[in-house]
């Protein structure tokens, strides 16, 4: 009988979804500290091809596009971060998440300025797109989108 239960459980712990099992892996994007050291000083701006790439590529982005869909329409961004949820204990790889800056007033946070932060699933497809302060930037999917 401890055979029936055992071998059942190894066969429901492969039936388990992936993402309840998968891991962080880098996508050699830069750090925030690496952003904020090479911004020189406040406030930022970003050159103005760059801005014109993000502005532009804006419109096409859809979720469940992969990273370097992504990037081939609005570029690098100027940081990446490894997100982990829920809170507490217990928390698990949630996916990852790019920012790329227009502007930046400070070094601290600022609600005003202009931003997108694209938001990864554990298989590097966008889920939730935020452009912030953009003229006809808008919201694409959600946090609780979910990429087939």
């Amino acid at each position: 009988m401890n055979g029936v239960i055992s071998t059942a459980l190894f066969a429901f712990c492969l039936l388990v979804s992936h993402e309840n099992f998968a891991q962080p892996v880098a996508d050699g994007m830069p750090t925030y500290e690496e952003f904020e050291k090479n911004i020189g000083q406040y406030p930022y701006r970003a050159k103005s091809e760059r801005m014109a790439k993000i502005i532009s590529g804006i419109p096409a982005l859809t979720v469940c596009m992969d990273k370097n869909q992504i990037q081939s329409l609005i570029g690098t961004p100027d940081y990446g971060r490894t997100s982990y949820g829920p809170k507490g204990p217990g928390e698990k790889w949630l996916g990852t998440s790019w920012m790329y800056y227009l502007t930046k007033q400070s070094g601290l946070v600022n609600t005003n300025d202009s931003t997108v932060e694209v938001f990864f699933d554990t298989k590097n497809r966008a889920h939730w797109i935020v452009p912030h302060h953009i003229d006809g930037g808008h919201e694409i999917g959600a946090v609780s989108a979910k990429c087939l």
